[in-house]
């Protein structure tokens, strides 16, 4: 496996917790469970990953993997 296919499946497990962030708020909001395949889900989860997470993601993991 290269290192990009190292980086990204070292990724999974963060994009898991803001989709189960993601949907909990979505729940929340409309006081009822919601499932992460819900499209407003998916829009609020991707829109987190977006607006600046990703970038927090990678420079982490970067460190990490530097660091082993």
């Amino acid at each position: 496996m290269n290192t990009t296919d190292t980086f990204i499946l070292s990724e999974i497990r963060d994009v898991r917790d803001v989709v189960h962030v993601a949907c909990a708020a979505e729940s929340a909001q409309r006081g009822v469970p919601v499932s992460p395949h819900d499209p407003r889900v998916q829009v609020r989860a991707a829109n987190i990953i977006l607006n600046g997470m990703g970038a927090y993601l990678r420079e982490t993991r970067s460190r990490q993997l530097a660091n082993r």
